[in-house]
């Protein structure tokens, strides 16, 4: 009576082990095609990427092509995109812009600044219109770097 008992322990214990297994490959097939799937996804938005910033470059190019020669100007509106996306255009010409504004010190850069020409921390605090206790970090961290 044993012996017939783990016979059939030992037959459903091969049979578990045998469904397990072909779950599992089914499992990496899905997963597989899953990942290719997702790789291809990825691919395609890189390649719009890349186009979109060669039209960018293109762009700022020919923005500076413009600043600096005034007679170019026919040339450069001619590697405009062709589209006429106005949404592109407004996105390049706001990006333009920046380009030409001064930049803007962060509160970090203006801190260690203030910190090097010898100014007390709450004296740093007033004209940052910051914490004393953040910029004390700051200039902490700063030190220990």
């Amino acid at each position: 009576m044993v012996a017939l008992l783990l016979l059939i322990s030992f037959i459903l214990h091969i049979i578990t082990l045998f469904s397990l297994y072909m779950l599992f490959q089914q499992y990496k097939k899905g997963n597989a095609l899953e990942s290719k799937e997702i790789i291809e996804l990825m691919e395609t938005y890189l390649e719009e990427i890349k186009e979109e910033n060669n039209r960018l470059q293109n762009y700022i190019h020919s923005l500076e092509r413009e600043k600096d020669n005034a007679p170019a100007k026919t040339a450069a509106k001619s590697e405009l995109p062709a589209e006429g996306n106005k949404e592109e255009e407004s996105f390049a010409l706001s990006l333009a812009e920046k380009m030409n504004d001064h930049i803007e010190a962060s509160l970090e850069a203006k801190v260690l600044q203030l910190h090097q020409q010898g100014k007390s921390l709450e004296e740093i605090a007033k004209t940052l219109n910051c914490g004393k206790t953040e910029a004390e970090l700051i200039i902490k961290f700063q030190q220990k770097m």
